[in-house]
């Protein structure tokens, strides 16, 4: 299974690529490549930033650009060509037993999607293939919100007991400040 990085693109809140933001001098998308290749995954990246490219992984530019999340998982859709698993780069720590517990899960051709304590994670899941044409429709649509396109399709859902920095969504200097924090003093 190919698994695909949403960078998210440049944050207002913090001025720059979230993927790219140094955290223990590190970039944030460096902790999720670490994962996912010691799972053995195949990874992509979909992102426009040229610093992406300094991790000699394929970066895809955005198919539909300025579509947000759907625009990104049509992007990896449509580049799979199967079954894919995407995850966003604001949700650095996932660790490697959640994501081989969300491939084991998955049915082909089923919609897998994360959640903790109720929480849906929609930005770690598995879409299928065949919802391309609905992902895409929706982009032409202009119905961008990733939420409203879950609520009209059926998943199956993964239960997992994400810890305090799995769940962590970076998006501002604070959250990044707190995630330093959770590192120092241990998950």
């Amino acid at each position: 299974m190919k698994t695909y990085i949403l960078s998210g693109g440049k944050s207002s809140r913090m001025g720059t690529d979230k993927g790219l933001v140094l955290l223990h001098q590190k970039p944030l998308v460096s902790y999720l490549i670490e994962t996912l290749q010691n799972v053995g995954q195949e990874i992509k990246i979909i992102a426009h930033e040229p610093g992406y490219l300094n991790f000699n992984l394929p970066v895809i530019q955005d198919y539909y650009p300025e579509k947000g999340p759907l625009g990104g998982i049509f992007t990896a859709l449509r580049d799979a060509k199967s079954d894919c698993l995407i995850i966003s780069v604001d949700t650095p720590f996932i660790r490697a037993n959640q994501f081989m517990k969300m491939m084991e899960v998955h049915q082909e051709n089923q919609l897998t999607l994360a959640f903790s304590n109720t929480k849906m994670y929609p930005l770690f899941g598995i879409y299928p293939h065949q919802i391309i044409t609905q992902v895409e429709k929706s982009i032409q649509q202009n119905k961008l919100k990733l939420m409203d396109f879950l609520d009209g399709n059926s998943y199956q859902k993964v239960d997992f007991n994400f810890s305090m920095l799995e769940k962590m969504n970076i998006n501002t200097f604070e959250e990044l400040k707190k995630a330093e924090k959770i590192l120092e003093n241990g998950n």
